[in-house]
């Protein structure tokens, strides 16, 4: 016959110690519940920064374009008809257009780097059942390369220095 271990499974022994009224809660559970928080908080606050860029970004645009229209409307005016205003006005034009562009540019790629991230969190783990997934984060924290609180201010590590000081 197959050996038998004195302890109790851990649901088992969860469960009688909630009988003898301890409350006993599994500390994988428990992490597992503050870095899900802490992950959800922080993702929160990347989309928030990357809304507040976005705004600032826009309204950049905006500013670009009216400069634009502004030149444009200029470059119409018969009261600046002299060639040389008309070269000057031309050359402000030129270079609104390109930073329009480049505004234009900037955005789309914020969008791509934002759809990129929300790719890159979730990566399947192997082994897995159908439809579990893994951010780069937990799988990190569980293969015990960083610890949940690693980017948490007072989780730093002291130096230990081998040397004694005389």
């Amino acid at each position: 016959a197959g050996e038998r271990s004195d302890e109790p499974p851990r649901k088992e022994e969860m469960r009688l110690m909630a009988e003898l009224g301890v409350a006993a809660r599994s500390q994988v559970d428990m992490e597992g519940k503050v870095i899900a928080e802490l992950e959800a908080k922080e993702k929160e606050e990347r989309h928030a920064h990357a809304a507040r860029q976005r705004e600032k970004q826009e309204a950049k645009l905006e500013l670009l374009l009216r400069n634009k229209d502004a030149v444009e409307k200029k470059l119409e005016s018969p009261a600046y008809s002299n060639s040389l205003q008309q070269e000057m006005l031309k050359g402000q034009l030129e270079e609104a257009r390109v930073k329009v562009k480049d505004m234009v540019a900037e955005l789309s790629q914020a969008d791509m780097d934002i759809a990129a991230e929300k790719g890159a969190q979730r990566i399947m783990v192997g082994g897995g059942g159908a439809g579990e997934e893994e951010s780069e984060r937990a799988r990190l924290i569980r293969t015990g390369m960083i610890t949940p609180f690693a980017n948490k201010a007072g989780s730093e590590k002291l130096a230990v220095s081998g040397t004694s000081h005389g």
